[in-house]
């Protein structure tokens, strides 16, 4: 019973909590997204800025303590993170979707300064649109720290449709 109570707690402090980050400005480059209040700065990052059709995207997210205070994460389940790659607003992969996670609460503490790295290589750029008119397709990367709360990042890649 403890431990329900202090899920919702967490849960509720969360969405209180929750920064909120600018919109995004559409320039090419990963960028972090963090709000002057915000302890945690998330980046979001490729491997390489353009993809060929099929090839493997590897993604990082890294979460950094920004404030001069320890900054403790806390998570409802064993996920930490996710990815989710999409393409004018409509979702083409997330990384979670076929995941089953454990129903524990953890906790991270970051210490000022301290950040950490999650990574993966699974998005094979594979994009079947109808209408696809360019040649190249610029596909939005979000990086999301599933913590409560929950922290953003994202960036952009392309994916060539030719064959290379």
């Amino acid at each position: 019973m403890k431990h329900i109570v202090k899920a919702v707690l967490l849960a509720a402090a969360g969405m209180l909590l929750a920064c909120v980050p600018p919109a995004a400005t559409g320039d090419a480059d990963s960028r972090a997204i963090a709000p002057p209040a915000c302890p945690i700065q998330i980046t979001v990052a490729t491997d390489k800025p353009v993809y060929h059709y099929g090839e493997t995207v590897s993604m990082t997210l890294q979460a950094k303590n920004v404030s001069s205070r320890p900054v403790t994460l806390n998570f409802m389940t064993s996920q930490r993170y996710d990815f989710i790659v999409s393409y004018q607003g409509k979702v083409l992969w997330q990384w979670s979707k076929d995941k089953v996670f454990l129903q524990v609460i953890g906790s991270i503490t970051l210490k000022p300064g301290q950040s950490i790295s999650y990574r993966t290589a699974e998005y094979k750029a594979l994009v079947t649109l109808n209408s696809i008119v360019d040649r190249t397709l610029t596909l939005d990367l979000t990086g999301i720290l599933t913590s409560v709360p929950r922290y953003t990042g994202q960036t952009k890649f392309k994916v060539n449709l030719l064959a290379h």
